[in-house]
C-alpha cells in the first residue's frame, strides 16, 4: 500500500505484507525476494516505508539478508538480537519435528525509526476430540507484531 501525505506530496509511505518462502527446495528464493522487497522500498518517489510479516528465517543463510539488504528490523533496534520475548513462532507449541521457537515474523524498514514494539500472543480455542473431550490450542503458530 502507498500513503501520500497531503503535506508531503511527491514523496510516499510504503507498506508491504509478507509471507517468504518457507520449503527446503525454495530457501534459495528468500534472499531474491529480499532483494526485490528492499528495491520497492527505495524506489524513486518512495522516503519511507516498511515490510511486515513471516520472512520464514529458518536458515543460516538468511541470517544477513537484512543487513545485506540495509534494513533495519525495528525488534533489534529496540531489543536487541537477543531481546528477550523476540520469538514469534511455535511459542508455547511443543513440536513433534524437534524445531525450536523463533523470530520469524519482522518488521523492516527504510527511512521510519521504531519506537515501540512486542509480540501479541495468539488467543486460544477448544478443538473438539471424538468422546466428548476436547484440546485447548492456540489460535496460530505464530504471534502477531505491533510496532
Amino acid at each position: 500500500m502507498d500513503i501520500v501525505s497531503p503535506n508531503s506530496l511527491g514523496t510516499l509511505l510504503r507498506l508491504i505484507n509478507v509471507h517468504l518462502d518457507s520449503l527446503e527446495d525454495t530457501e534459495l528464493h528468500r534472499p531474491e525476494q529480499m532483494r526485490i522487497l528492499a528495491d520497492f522500498l527505495r524506489e524513486p518517489g518512495c522516503g519511507r516505508g516498511l515490510v511486515a510479516g513471516d520472512f520464514n528465517d529458518i536458515s543460516p543463510k538468511d541470517k544477513g539478508l537484512v543487513e545485506e539488504n540495509k534494513l533495519v528490523d525495528a525488534w533489534v533496534k529496540l531489543h536487541g538480537a537477543t531481546g528477550a520475548d523476540g520469538d514469534t513462532w511455535s511459542v508455547g507449541v511443543q513440536s513433534d519435528d524437534g524445531l525450536q521457537p523463533g523470530r520469524l515474523d519482522k518488521v523492516l524498514m527504510v527511512g521510519l525509526e521504531p519506537t515501540e514494539m512486542k509480540v501479541l500472543r495468539p488467543g486460544l480455542i477448544s478443538v473438539p476430540k471424538p468422546g466428548g473431550e476436547e484440546d485447548v490450542i492456540p489460535l496460530s503458530d505464530h504471534g502477531g507484531l505491533s510496532c
